[in-house]
């Protein structure tokens, strides 16, 4: 084989195979799920709490496409003439990316439980205020320039989960 020994020890990490006798003794001291004291709505809870964030990212990210539509057809000359139908879209990937980075460090050096519970309002909060879009004094520019923002902070919210 490559990279092994005759003896069944790794060359490059040093460690070898277990035996058949420490993998049974190990199955031996581990109890069944069906043995541990939480209840079944317990143990499913992580489950749908994270396929709920996966369905909401996916659809905050594939939504744009949609929106995109609909703000150049809403807003013909002043969105396809500005730098925002470039921004809005890919904007929140740059977002997601320092998410990711972000809450990567806090997780692993303060809480996973607190910087994901952090990351999901910033989610909740920042898809709100990308709904209701607003340039002062109904400004276009200005909607286009909230709504990238909402955008890039909604994707380190996205990042963060």
């Amino acid at each position: 084989m490559f990279g092994k020994k005759a003896t069944g020890v790794d060359a490059h990490v040093g460690a070898s195979e277990p035996t058949a006798e420490a993998i049974a003794a190990s199955a031996d001291r581990r109890p069944s799920y069906s043995a541990t004291e939480k209840s079944f709505w317990n143990r499913l809870w992580p489950v749908i709490a994270c396929g709920a964030g996966l369905f909401s990212d996916g659809y905050l990210n594939g939504v744009i496409g949609s929106v995109n539509t609909m703000l150049s057809t809403i807003y013909p000359k002043t969105y396809k003439a500005s730098s925002a139908q470039k921004n809005v879209t890919s904007i929140t990937f740059a977002g997601t990316v320092i998410g990711m980075l972000l809450f990567g460090w806090t997780s692993d050096h303060y809480s996973r439980k607190w910087s994901l519970f952090i990351s999901t309002i910033l989610v909740f909060l920042f898809a709100a205020l990308g709904a209701g879009s607003y340039g002062a004094h109904g400004s276009t520019s200005g909607l286009l320039a909230a709504l990238t923002a909402y955008r890039f902070f909604l994707g380190i919210g996205i990042g963060g989960e």
